[in-house]
């Protein structure tokens, strides 16, 4: 079909995708460098830049009889898990995002090599592996690359779109999980990851969907009266996968440290327990934290541990050296790291 290029403007077109949730400045930040706008008054540019808003931001456009451009249906089948005071259409922008990160990343793996469902299993097998006590957040992202899951980080948004704490996309069977809490402390991260690892070997998202979660509130209690009901069981389900998966079958108890009045103590404390039980001593503090809700002296003890505040630059150090990048063009690299904040 001929493209009537009058009908595609460059006005026309950025308003297009503002309206759809990404002002010009944002997408201007994922075009390839040699992209002019002016291109948009000829046919075939008419048609790269449709299909750039399908490969960069994840929108399934098309062209009417007219030429002029339209946002479809999108056929992916998408599960929130949001608050009560979001809706599930202001989490669409960040659902495209992490679509079209997940279609780019799958091929820096190769296929995907099926981990054990069970958490215990999945456990006992991370452990052998990796020939360390604990599961930590390190060892568990270079497990998922090893399997042929990439974990990247969402970071670069538009400014007004809402940010989620985790998302696993199955694109074409290759799995994908994307993190967008904005923490840098491993061991909330690592929670976060395993929740989302759970969601997937569960079998919570079939082919060619995506399931999202806004918000992962407490490794002890996440679900509250401020989420919705509609995947409350999956939750569960998820949040005691990742329990056991860090925890094994011991059941972390505080009782003997009620009343702290120094993080070293807490920081003593988890350093024990984790050597006991195989716990990362980082998971610990997070534990307590939340069931204490004492984050200020949580956050104290977790900085006697080494680098366990530096999870975000983790996951993208992990990307540099798990990623086949050879199997992408310049293009879709440059589109991955400007994504991830690099």
């Amino acid at each position: 079909m001929e493209i009537q290029s009058n009908k595609l403007s460059v006005s026309n077109a950025f308003k297009l995708l503002k309206n759809a949730g990404y002002p010009k400045s944002y997408v201007e930040k994922l075009l390839p460098e040699w992209w002019d706008s002016a291109l948009l008054k000829t046919s075939s540019g008419a048609l790269q830049f449709a299909l750039f808003a399908k490969q960069r931001l994840g929108l399934e456009v098309r062209f009417s009889d007219d030429g002029s451009l339209h946002i479809a249906e999108d056929p992916i089948t998408v599960r929130f898990k949001h608050r009560k005071d979001t809706s599930s259409d202001e989490l669409t922008v960040v659902k495209n995002l992490g679509k079209a990160a997940a279609s780019i990343a799958s091929h820096t793996v190769s296929n995907y090599a099926p981990l054990p469902e069970s958490a215990f299993e999945l456990r006992s097998y991370i452990l052998e592996k990796t020939g360390n006590t604990a599961i930590d957040f390190e060892r568990l992202l270079k497990i998922c690359w090893d399997h042929g899951i990439p974990v990247l980080f969402l970071e670069t948004l538009p400014k007004k779109a809402k940010r989620m704490t985790g998302m696993v996309v199955n694109h074409s069977g290759k799995p994908t999980i994307l993190l967008g809490f904005r923490h840098n402390h491993q061991a909330r991260q690592l929670f976060v990851l395993a929740h989302e690892l759970g969601h997937l070997l569960l079998g919570h998202v079939g082919e060619e969907s995506l399931l999202i979660d806004e918000d992962l509130d407490s490794e002890i209690d996440t679900l509250n009266s401020q989420i919705e009901t509609t995947l409350d069981a999956e939750e569960e389900d998820a949040d005691k996968f990742a329990l056991q998966l860090l925890r094994g079958n011991h059941e972390l108890s505080f009782d003997t440290i009620v009343g702290l009045e120094q993080p070293t103590e807490l920081a003593v404390f988890a350093m024990q327990e984790g050597e006991k039980h195989g716990i990362d001593p980082g998971h610990i503090i997070a534990s307590y934290a939340f069931e204490s809700l004492d984050w200020p002296t949580a956050n104290k003890a977790m900085n006697f541990f080494e680098n366990s505040g530096d999870a975000i630059s983790k996951i993208r150090q992990c990307y540099i050296d798990s990623a086949n990048l050879e199997n992408l063009s310049e293009e879709s690299e440059s589109y991955l790291l400007a994504l991830q904040g690099f």
